[in-house]
């Protein structure tokens, strides 16, 4: 189950099927796709990204959610989700994307902070990961404003558009949770 959540200007709630429109202009966009793993040509093959979201819920190996502004419930702008979930050893992944008239607002941080109080405090989650392409700027610096910490670098350790690129390695723990609210940020 994926729970809704509102902040000052957002609602998060679970991708439908009716959000594939969205999803495939984000998941198309080469703003968008530059530093991400997948994208579609198509509306019709954006389905496969789709069936991922739902398969993640269905399993209860992540959740998604529909970033939409509080005023446009229908209108998505993006997606934070939670995946690759190693329950054994309390570990899930991050992932986001934000369509770029929406980027540098700071709607992911407001949107991730819900998020992360549910996995830390809900799901019993004590890492969260982020793995981020080397070049990737505001996703590094998203990640140094939410007290993520650098883990290190897995030098070529994917290839994209035919190069070898770097990965970065973020994570943030339960413990990292507690001294943040308790430090007032």
């Amino acid at each position: 189950m994926v729970p809704v959540f509102t902040t000052d200007r957002l609602l998060l709630r679970r991708i439908v099927p009716t959000d594939i429109t969205r999803v495939y202009e984000g998941l198309s966009n080469p703003e968008v796709i530059r530093h991400y793993g997948v994208w579609y040509h198509s509306l019709e093959s954006t389905q496969a990204q789709m069936d991922w979201y739902a398969k993640q819920e269905a399993e209860d190996t992540g959740r998604f959610w529909a970033i939409t502004i509080k005023q446009e419930p229908h209108h998505m702008i993006g997606v934070i989700g939670l995946y690759n979930w190693v329950k054994q050893h309390r570990r899930i992944e991050l992932g986001t994307w934000l369509l770029p008239q929406y980027q540098r607002k700071g709607i992911m941080s407001e949107g991730l902070a819900p998020v992360f109080e549910y996995a830390f405090h809900h799901l019993d989650i004590n890492r969260v990961e982020a793995i981020i392409e080397s070049g990737n700027h505001a996703s590094i610096n998203l990640m140094k404003k939410l007290q993520f910490m650098h883990e290190g670098t897995m030098r070529q350790a994917e290839i994209k558009n035919g190069h070898f690129i770097d990965l970065m390695m973020y994570a943030r723990l339960r413990s990292d949770q507690k001294a943040a609210l308790t430090s007032g940020n």
